[in-house]
């Protein structure tokens, strides 16, 4: 809403529309190549993987048009609460927003730009808990 509300940002392209038709995922070669990292948090308790998804448009409680993602899929290598780990992730600055299904954390990827990969991986080591490697 600031995007319209505010005199300076009124005549720039909205960024939502600006994603829609990009072919997704993006996170091939290079970009995925420096999110690899995120993989080797499974050696700290943590099951991170690259899995197809699914976004959705629409207003909230009726989304309607589905979009190819992907998204970053974690979940617990033993014991875990996925759902604590999701409340922490939204207390994280910058906050990191997904989704819980049958105890597995997906964060889409479709808004997260490849330079933004590194701060998941920052809010994903503080949240379980295994502090953050100098970069």
């Amino acid at each position: 809403m600031i995007l319209y509300l505010t005199r300076i940002y009124l005549y720039r392209p909205h960024p939502a529309p600006c994603l829609l038709p990009e072919r997704f995922p993006p996170l091939t070669g290079g970009a995925w190549g420096r999110g690899a990292r995120l993989s080797q948090l499974r050696d700290s308790g943590l099951r991170v993987e690259l899995v197809d998804s699914v976004a959705q448009t629409g207003s909230g409680a009726m989304p309607l048009e589905e979009i190819a993602s992907a998204a970053l899929c974690v979940s617990f290598v033993n014991d875990g609460s996925v759902a604590d780990l999701a409340a922490r992730l939204r207390s994280n600055d910058p906050p990191v927003i997904g989704y819980v299904r049958d105890d597995r954390l997906f964060l889409d990827l479709r808004t997260v730009a490849s330079g933004e990969l590194r701060l998941v991986e920052a809010a994903l080591r503080r949240s379980a808990g295994i502090g953050v490697e100098s970069t």
